[in-house]
């Protein structure tokens, strides 16, 4: 009888150690997974690009803020013939890998008005990190919806 208290207790002991080993080996794994994510999102290089349809052009930039995790697009609009009044931050939606929708968080750039203007369109990071992303920008210019995708991952 004795010892089958000793053995249940040493059995519980082992049996707490284990549970103990085995969450700081998920937890590492998941940091590990996470290092690793966050190194691929600073080594994406991403393309501009370029949209030419309707009355304007638009040119795009993504960039991922490496100590944020934000998400900004350089944008770049151009016209001759009408003028550019949209308020990029409600013309504007970022799509992620899975369709979700993440609205911008702030333009940093030229006001509404003019043939010319060029800024930047802030979101908050997305976690977790998706594979693509594809931004959208909607009745600029006569056209409907612009869509500009690249993968990250």
């Amino acid at each position: 009888m004795k010892y089958l208290k000793y053995i249940g207790i040493c059995v519980g002991i082992l049996l707490v150690a284990f549970l103990v080993v085995n969450s700081s080996s998920r937890m590492e794994n998941s940091l590990q997974r996470q290092a690793q994510l966050d190194q691929k999102i600073e080594d994406v290089i991403f393309e501009s690009k370029a949209n030419n349809e309707g009355a304007v052009s638009i040119t795009v930039l993504p960039k991922i803020v490496s100590d944020t995790g934000a998400l900004e697009f350089a944008v770049t609009l151009s016209t001759h013939s009408v003028e550019l009044r949209e308020d990029l931050t409600q013309a504007s939606v970022l799509l992620d890998g899975n369709g979700r929708e993440h609205m911008p968080i702030s333009w940093n750039g030229d006001p509404a008005g003019g043939h010319h203007r060029d800024g930047v369109l802030k979101f908050n990071p997305i976690v977790p990190v998706p594979q693509s992303i594809t931004l959208q920008i909607r009745n600029v210019g006569g056209v409907d919806e612009r869509s500009f995708s690249w993968k990250i991952q």
